[in-house]
């Protein structure tokens, strides 16, 4: 039998798609500091794996939302934003370590969405990129 459809999915979507374009836009309005990021993802980098070992696509996906409403947009950027209109370079470091990260990790869920983004600070693909790297790897 075939699976009903679900609007509210793909307003689900729709709305992580706004945030994750919102959130990059607020950070790539800063230029990118020249100094090495020092914030640790192994956590979050150890959870996705754990996910994509026992083929838990749809949890990862979840756990993505999660980093980006919950930890990236209200916590991280909330408590950063007077660093971040300063342009403290420690900080602005940290704020791409983790859109990098975030969008190495939610291109197999976004892919249009990530390489748009990608593309406005690297010169390469973020498809040529692994998404097993290093947790804390910045380019």
């Amino acid at each position: 039998s075939d699976m009903k459809l679900d609007m509210r999915i793909f307003s689900a979507g729709q709305k992580l798609c706004t945030k994750l374009w919102n959130t990059a836009r607020y950070i790539l309005q800063h230029p990118e500091p020249e100094c090495t990021p020092t914030e640790d993802l192994s956590i979050l980098h150890a959870e996705m794996m754990s996910f994509l070992d026992r083929y838990q696509f749809s949890q990862g996906c979840q756990r993505l939302h999660t980093h980006l409403y919950d930890e990236l947009s209200q916590n991280w950027l909330t408590q950063n934003r007077t660093a971040l209109l300063q342009q403290n370079p420690q900080t602005l470091a940290n704020a791409y370590q983790r859109l990098r990260y975030l969008l190495r990790w939610l291109h197999p869920y976004i892919p249009y969405h990530t390489e748009q983004l990608w593309g406005k600070f690297n010169r390469t693909l973020l498809i040529s990129e692994t998404i097993k790297a290093s947790p804390n790897q910045t380019q």
